[in-house]
């Protein structure tokens, strides 16, 4: 990326005239069009960015607080709208001068954002949908800003979390309560470090209640609604009889998915149910055709201690890192009310 020092040597200026004419002084600096019109095309022409920190924090400027959002816009990026609304709702109870900017980044490539951060084009991120490469390039970074990460845990930074195994642990814990007694797994085909976790409580509580899910009930399917669709068409090809009971689903855009594919055949919950993690708009699986048993992602709570730790620690550089546990909720519906 480049720097302050490159716009100078093309606009052929000294450096500290590219400085004024990018920090937008040029006019109570005397700087003529003519120079100004060089420095601009030049840093056009390098698609320079000022450095927001110098700029925005210098005594007697604006003190708006800029935080990148860093997120992966694959199915997650569905997510967002309530993580957003959960920040607005903080922003504004606090009534902080704070900006949120939108940073899209491929999981497991953080280590190819660097530059962002170290030449300072915002003053704190929350990081969100990180996988272990990336919380690995974390752990060897000292970048000197707030860093908050979203249901990631790693020592050394701030972070805001589900207890993901237990989010495995409820839903075993409620298809057994509910008659249960051949249960088969659906996740995204996209892992992380919370599904993992997730999946390891579901298959640890079933082995004390004394179930075993074989290997072919252990299924892939895209992490949409479209890619629960076509999951389930291609489970019902196959012989009805040797179906699962009840499908445990990463993610509530599957769930939604594999009940509209077995609409017509009346499946669920007559003979089968179905529970997920919810991820997407609440409203989504609380008022679709069954509605559909979720452990609910609290998203907007979380996203508001995101910000709160920011607003906290705003323009200053906390050593101690803070972490919290939100409580997630069980929220029983029609897919898992089967008539025994």
């Amino acid at each position: 990326m480049a720097n302050i020092k490159d716009v100078a040597e093309l606009a052929g200026v000294s450096l500290s005239t590219a400085s004024i004419v990018a920090n937008g002084k040029s006019e109570e600096r005397k700087i003529s069009k003519k120079t100004q019109e060089k420095v601009l095309k030049a840093m056009s022409a390098l698609n320079y960015i000022p450095n927001v920190s110098a700029k925005s924090l210098r005594r007697g400027e604006s003190q708006n607080y800029i935080v990148a959002l860093f997120w992966n816009f694959d199915y997650r990026s569905m997510m967002m709208h309530r993580f957003l609304f959960g920040v607005q709702k903080r922003i504004t109870e606090a009534n902080v001068n704070m900006s949120i900017v939108i940073h899209p980044y491929q999981t497991g490539n953080l280590r190819k954002e660097e530059e962002s951060f170290v030449n300072g084009e915002f003053h704190a991120a929350i990081i969100a949908n990180a996988d272990q490469d990336d919380l690995e390039y974390l752990s060897h970074s000292s970048f000197r800003m707030p860093i908050i990460l979203y249901n990631r845990l790693l020592q050394g930074y701030s972070s805001v979390n589900v207890d993901d195994k237990k989010i495995g642990i409820m839903a075993a814990e409620h298809i057994y309560e509910k008659g249960y007694r051949h249960p088969a797994v659906i996740h995204g085909t996209q892992n992380f470090p919370g599904a993992t976790m997730r999946e390891a409580g579901f298959f640890q509580r079933l082995e004390e209640y004394g179930i075993e899910i074989p290997e072919n009930r252990i299924i892939y399917a895209g992490n949409s609604i479209k890619g629960g669709f076509e999951c389930g068409k291609q489970i019902i090809s196959k012989n009805v009889s040797e179906m699962a009971d009840c499908y445990f689903c990463s993610s509530d855009f599957i769930a939604l998915g594999l009940v509209n594919a077995w609409a017509e055949e009346s499946l669920v919950p007559e003979k089968i149910g179905v529970i997920a993690v919810g991820n997407n708009d609440p409203q989504c699986s609380k008022y679709n055709s069954p509605s559909i048993t979720v452990i609910n992602m609290p998203i907007e709570e979380m996203a508001e201690q995101c910000c709160q730790f920011l607003i906290d620690g705003m323009y200053a550089f906390q050593e101690e890192p803070a972490v919290k546990f939100f409580h997630t909720e069980l929220f029983e519906r029609t897919s898992t009310n089967r008539l025994k």
